[in-house]
């Protein structure tokens, strides 16, 4: 699966850690919260978030349904707050923009801080 919406101007990738509490696994947190998920049945291999327009966030997440070996989505009855997505992750980040895969940014200790939209 690749995230795309409507007209894709940036692209890019994301990583992130799960929270401890549910032990680094998406199917941990899909059991402990939801009792109508299947955890024997299904086997979740990740999620999607899509955030438009302020409406809050949509979240499906991804999973194998072991009995007919295809991959299907639980999505949310409804959208989640930002808070409620990122209370999953301990850790999240995106990258995103134009050939943003081809970019290579030193790590100098050095950066340039942003201060009222000017540099400092």
């Amino acid at each position: 699966m690749i995230a795309s919406v409507q007209y894709n101007d940036v692209i890019g990738t994301a990583a992130a850690d799960i929270a401890d509490r549910y032990f680094n696994s998406l199917q941990k947190f899909l059991m402990d919260s939801y009792s109508s998920y299947d955890g024997n049945r299904y086997s979740c291999r990740g999620c999607t978030a899509y955030i438009g327009e302020r409406n809050g966030v949509f979240v499906s997440f991804v999973c194998l349904d072991k009995d007919t070996n295809e991959f299907v989505k639980f999505t949310t009855r409804e959208p989640w707050s930002p808070d409620q997505f990122f209370d999953i992750f301990k850790r999240f980040e995106i990258v995103i923009g134009k050939d943003i895969n081809e970019v290579e940014v030193s790590e100098a200790k050095d950066r340039i801080i942003l201060n009222n939209g000017e540099a400092e």
